[in-house]
């Protein structure tokens, strides 16, 4: 039984890989081990991950599994790889962690809580024990970034919010923040 991969790529169309492909691809949380990333690449790895699940959501189900170890990176191309059964990860969004039914906005609120971490450098919810990070994502509030523009502080504390209905409502939305984000975010747009 293979694996399902969806590959996006700035210069061409999602498509399906057999495998990954040895050699050249590192997973995002291998990218991220030793601290927080450049805000450039930062945005670069969240509206490539945003454009793979825009994928899976345009065939009518949310993905549900995102986290930097299921993250492959090459070059401009991102890659998602379905995971093991995983009882709770602090990538999960709020409804995921109650058992409730999910949507579209569980993977908004999974990509702010990578976009989190790549920029500060720490999980957005790393309490110790299952049971703790189960309460921390239902009721903790992270501090909002510090040291970056506060566009981009509220976007991901949007994508945060613990009411779906309060959190950037789709993908296409939270993808145009970024693209902005990452023109505003660029050394010759100032």
């Amino acid at each position: 039984m293979g694996i399902l991969k969806f590959f996006w790529s700035r210069e061409t169309a999602p498509e399906r890989a057999p495998r990954l492909k040895p050699g050249g691809a590192i997973s995002l949380a291998d990218r991220m081990a030793a601290g927080a990333l450049p805000l450039a690449e930062a945005l670069h790895y969240a509206i490539a991950t945003a454009e793979a699940v825009r994928t899976i959501h345009a065939r009518g189900r949310p993905y549900a599994m995102l986290q930097p170890s299921n993250i492959f990176i090459r070059k401009d191309q991102v890659q998602l790889a379905p995971s093991g059964a995983v009882p709770i990860s602090p990538y999960f969004s709020p409804e995921q962690v109650s058992g409730n039914e999910l949507d579209f906005r569980s993977d908004i609120f999974s990509i702010g809580a990578l976009l989190y971490e790549m920029l500060s450098g720490h999980k957005t919810f790393g309490a110790p024990s299952k049971l703790a990070l189960r309460f921390e994502i239902l009721d903790w509030e992270p501090p909002p970034l510090g040291n970056f523009p506060p566009a981009i502080s509220q976007l991901v504390m949007r994508c945060l919010e613990k009411k779906p209905e309060r959190r950037v409502q789709r993908m296409e939305n939270l993808l145009a923040a970024l693209k902005l984000q990452e023109i505003l975010a660029r050394p010759d747009s100032r």
